[in-house]
């Protein structure tokens, strides 16, 4: 009985380990609710933050009204800097990212996974507008071997 409990054992660990090699964790996103405008991607650099395609030359994300609702329902405010590759490239439009703070002003470091609402308000020409958004994000693992090749 020993034999085949460790015979199991083996199998089971070998197949974990021969599932499991190569997997590639992808984020996944999905916007749930809200408007279309403006998209928000997620991004990271030393902290993480959201890319949100309004055009800060015309439009200015406030971000003293605007916040963020973690899926854990916690509230974190906002701090708004000019996208730095669109200011280098010297592009027509400039993005807005956007980083998650806590009370204390310390920049959010990992995203959790679940379903997140955005709360921007945005001016443009001395008029605000509210925009409300949800997103879901989670984690896909890619394997070539269970999944195949990309298309």
């Amino acid at each position: 009985m020993a034999v085949k409990q460790k015979k199991f054992h083996l199998s089971a660990l070998f197949t974990l380990i021969f599932s499991l090699t190569g997997c590639i964790p992808l984020r996944q996103e999905e916007r749930i609710s809200g408007p279309v405008h403006p998209t928000v991607l997620i991004s990271k650099d030393q902290h993480l933050y959201l890319l949100v395609e309004i055009d800060l030359n015309r439009e200015k994300l406030v971000a003293e009204q605007s916040y963020l609702v973690a899926p854990s329902r916690k509230r974190y405010g906002v701090q708004v800097e000019s996208h730095k590759y669109d200011k280098e490239q010297k592009f027509h439009a400039t993005r807005a990212d956007v980083y998650p703070v806590d009370a204390d002003g310390s920049r959010l470091r990992r995203w959790q996974k679940g379903v997140w609402s955005f709360h921007f308000v945005i001016e443009s020409n001395g008029i605000s507008q509210v925009v409300d958004q949800k997103w879901r994000y989670w984690t896909f693992y890619y394997n070539p071997i269970i999944h195949g090749p990309p298309n």
